[in-house]
């Protein structure tokens, strides 16, 4: 730059040709318009995406409460779909003739589908019955292969248990007699015989519980 405040042709660029401060203000206008157009078309994008949001939104919403609608009252938006077909079935013959022929050419091969059905439904369970038989009786005896001898066990107890328990009762009230005919027992001997027998059958009769 010279003396007066002029450029001076060294200080121009080769490429543009124009002096620094030119370059500098040029750049730095076409980034601000760069930015301005970026920030301008951000908001333009953003302002969009809320629209298409609202409008999604809204949409969706709409469509949730039509169909909880037509799920509460599914008979006032079928009748008039169900008048219409009426209407059509009543005054357009070639329908109801269509659909009687379709009825009486179909009928016997949808009776023998549902009797096939129903066939292999019943052969189904028939086999699915036996099965779960077959299945509970190989439990049910294996079950008994443990029940059995626990119960042989327990019944082989109770009898052994019973046969001492009247044994010595026998046993008991034979020397008592035998005692009492010879005059050796006197009375207070006797209450205290019967109260050792009565502790014996009630022991006797816990361990039997």
């Amino acid at each position: 730059m010279g003396d007066d405040g002029s450029y001076l042709e060294s200080d121009r660029g080769p490429i543009s040709g124009m002096h620094t401060e030119e370059i500098a203000e040029t750049t730095e206008s076409y980034i601000l318009g760069a930015a301005q157009r970026g920030s301008s078309l951000a908001g333009s994008v953003g302002a969009a995406s809320r629209g298409a949001t609202e409008v999604i939104s809204h949409t969706t919403e709409s469509f949730v409460e039509k169909g909880m609608d037509v799920l509460k009252h599914p008979g006032m938006y079928l009748q008039p779909l169900y008048k219409a077909s009426m209407y059509l079935w009543q005054n357009f013959p070639p329908i109801s003739w269509f659909g009687y022929s379709a009825a009486a050419l179909n009928a016997i091969p949808i009776i023998i589908l549902l009797g096939f059905l129903f066939g292999t439904c019943a052969f189904v369970l028939s086999i699915a019955g036996i099965g779960i038989f077959l299945a509970e009786g190989f439990f049910l005896g294996l079950g008994l292969l443990f029940l059995v001898p626990v119960v042989c066990v327990l019944t082989f107890a109770t009898l052994t248990t019973s046969f001492f328990t009247v044994f010595g009762y026998g046993c008991y009230r034979a020397a008592v007699f035998i005692l009492r005919g010879l005059g050796v027992l006197g009375e207070e001997i006797i209450v205290d015989t019967k109260g050792v027998a009565q502790g014996v059958e009630r022991a006797v009769s816990h361990l039997q519980e």
